[in-house]
């Protein structure tokens, strides 16, 4: 900081900011840019701010972005197999939003990145059989336990969070006929209303399931609250991108 004299006295600062583009959780650091300004002001504050106000969109920002995408789509290219394994180690140990947190860091422009999309598309359907078939028994061992309206009443509410699965259609069908058959007609009414909204809201839910786009944003969805629930705190990222 210099004192430039006159009046009214002035302050003049240099300050050097860097930019840097990088992945916190694998501390990669794919592109950097430092830039040095000069601000002028009546206070030190004033002075800051008049740097500050320097920083303007030019060709050197275009290219430390772009710099950042190609090593990106590199670093991808290269590790896209080992991901692909890795997410599919993952599936079998049935950590499936940890594989699909993988899989979708791989960005659009790396040449297996269909492959990487058809591959989550699995790994969800994956998962949904996996969950399903846990609120399926969860709903049987209900219904078995009590076999009475609160019992189907709890049997239905763990049917509702199922997601939509051919695979398990035909055991909650016989599910459902098993409760149908064995309550009373005093209770049939209510079941039967019960009933007609569970399969209205499965139909809402195969429409939406048929929609590719919220198929992909879901499955990214899963993997981004992966990453939140298990991110530890990254202090500094310290490493350049070497390969």
């Amino acid at each position: 900081m210099n004192i430039i004299e006159g009046l009214p006295q002035r302050i003049s600062q240099k300050i050097e900011i860097t930019y840097k583009i990088g992945d916190a959780v694998d501390n990669i650091i794919y592109s950097t840019l430092s830039k040095t300004y000069i601000g002028i002001g009546t206070t030190e504050m004033k002075s800051l701010l008049n740097a500050f106000s320097q920083i303007k969109q030019n060709d050197s920002y275009s290219q430390f972005v772009e710099k950042a995408k190609n090593r990106i789509i590199g670093y991808y290219a290269q590790r896209c197999e080992s991901i692909i394994q890795e997410s599919n180690l993952d599936t079998q140990n049935k950590e499936f939003d940890k594989a699909l947190y993988k899989l979708s860091l791989v960005p659009y422009g790396v040449d297996c990145y269909n492959e990487v999309l058809n591959h989550m598309g699995t790994i969800y359907s994956k998962k949904i059989s996996y969950e399903n078939c846990i609120l399926l028994s969860k709903a049987r061992q209900t219904w078995s336990s009590n076999p009475n309206k609160e019992g189907a009443n709890t049997a239905v509410s763990y049917l509702k969070q199922m997601k939509p699965n051919k695979e398990n259609q035909q055991e909650i069908d016989k599910l459902l006929t098993e409760i149908d058959k064995k309550l009373q007609e005093d209770e049939k009414k209510e079941w039967e209303f019960m009933l007609k909204q569970y399969e209205h809201e499965q139909a809402l839910k195969i429409q939406e399931e048929q929609n590719e786009a919220n198929l992909i944003n879901t499955c990214i969805q899963l993997g981004f609250d992966f990453l939140s629930n298990n991110l530890q705190p990254v202090n500094i990222i310290e490493n350049l991108l070497l390969w």
